[in-house]
């Protein structure tokens, strides 16, 4: 019943939509930036009158901050532009990171890190992604440190700017703040997950939305109420 409501939902906010067509899926920007072009990014979206309160950024969001912003700085928005270049391509590399370091001391888990430890002498990170049609696009991506592999930024993405379905291990963000999230971050490794959002604000009034489902981690230390513990995915 709950699911039926939301896709009622859905259907009534896609009816009232102003648009006399919908553009395609999106392909969005790595949470692991560089911090002069994520300081950037923020900046155009700011002069473009769309404030960051989720991540990860979706490219179409920025490009379409530009044209208000290179009102105001046209030099910021020309370096923005180059950026986001191989984001407006049938395929491209994303980008490819490695790091190492010398370790010694505890094992702390560092913050923001998908549950890397500071004992990790190594991170090795990529994505890359191919958009067959503009309603379609398949992200391959992965990152592995020390004692973990995980497939974060693969998915496949569907649907339109006023409901895009990513279906695979997509990060989730919800915050305005890039140090810390009160709801959900990225302190933990990503999580297999179905989510269904816009980047295309819904009416006048400008409406956003996300939602999402996923599958936490398999645990045999589950607490029960009465204090047995039990085994299975966490709820």
């Amino acid at each position: 019943m709950t699911t039926r409501r939301g896709l009622l939902l859905l259907a009534l906010l896609a009816a009232l939509q102003p648009h006399a067509y919908a553009r395609g899926v999106t392909p969005y920007l790595p949470l692991n930036l560089d911090p002069e072009v994520e300081r950037e990014v923020e900046r155009v979206l700011i002069l473009g009158g769309k404030p960051v309160m989720t991540r990860p950024i979706p490219a179409a969001v920025v490009l379409d901050a530009l044209p208000k912003a290179c009102e105001v700085d046209a030099v910021l928005c020309g370096r923005v532009r180059r950026a986001l270049k191989q984001y407006m391509q049938d395929t491209a590399v994303e980008f490819t990171s490695v790091a190492g370091a010398i370790t010694n001391g505890a094992k702390t888990v560092m913050p923001n890190q998908l549950g890397e430890t500071a004992q990790s002498p190594f991170q090795v990170a990529g994505a890359a992604y191919i958009q067959p049609s503009a309603y379609a696009l398949v992200n391959v991506g992965g990152v592995a440190y020390q004692g973990r592999e995980r497939a974060t930024g693969s998915l496949i993405s569907l649907g339109f700017d006023w409901a895009q379905l990513d279906l695979g291990f997509r990060d989730h963000w919800w915050s305005p703040m890039t140090d810390s999230a009160m709801l959900i971050s990225t302190e933990a490794p990503t999580m297999p997950s179905v989510t269904v959002s816009n980047y295309d604000p819904l009416t006048r009034l400008g409406l956003q939305y996300e939602v999402f489902a996923a599958r936490m981690s398999y645990s045999d230390k589950i607490e029960l109420t009465n204090g047995n513990l039990t085994r299975g995915y966490p709820k």
